[in-house]
């Protein structure tokens, strides 16, 4: 499995675990941006708060597991360890291998993308393409901002 670099961020009773290049998330970007707009459409708060970042290795000795089910199963621990305090009633996955957070066997965010999934000791967990793609993908957009709707409810009872 080829390294990657999330980012976890809070946003009142949301969680968004953020596939991006290292360093990240910047406020000037346009990805930054966009997620902005994705939290004032689904009624959450902004800006996000940056809580967590997570490698992939977890470390460069190459002896060690580094395999699709490894790096799932690191992800889900990272996961609960950060959330274990937080009032989280559900997490949005942006891009390819936050699909790990649900199965080590998904073969694409395009197999789980626009779904709520019920993960283990986790809330609810619902899947879109990472912000790079919807900001070059206006149909991908569309389709989150319609998905947001549908799902608004999984943290819009906690705030009321």
């Amino acid at each position: 499995m080829r390294p990657f670099y999330m980012q976890l961020w809070l946003a009142g009773p949301c969680a968004l675990l953020i596939e991006t290049e290292e360093p990240g998330l910047e406020s000037a970007s346009a990805s930054f941006r966009l997620l902005n707009e994705i939290l004032r459409a689904a009624q959450l708060p902004t800006p996000a708060r940056l809580y967590a970042d997570f490698h992939w290795p977890l470390t460069r000795n190459r002896q060690l597991d580094n395999s699709a089910v490894a790096a799932s199963q690191g992800l889900q621990a990272f996961m609960q360890a950060r959330l274990e305090a937080q009032q989280i009633s559900s997490i949005g996955c942006f891009g390819t291998h936050t699909v790990l957070l649900s199965d080590p066997d998904a073969e694409s965010i395009a197999a789980l993308a626009g779904r709520v999934e019920s993960i283990e000791q986790l809330p609810p967990a619902w899947f879109v393409p990472s912000l790079e793609d919807l900001m070059t993908a206006p149909e991908e957009k569309r389709k989150l901002w319609h998905f947001l709707k549908r799902i608004r409810s999984h943290w819009t009872l906690v705030n009321d």
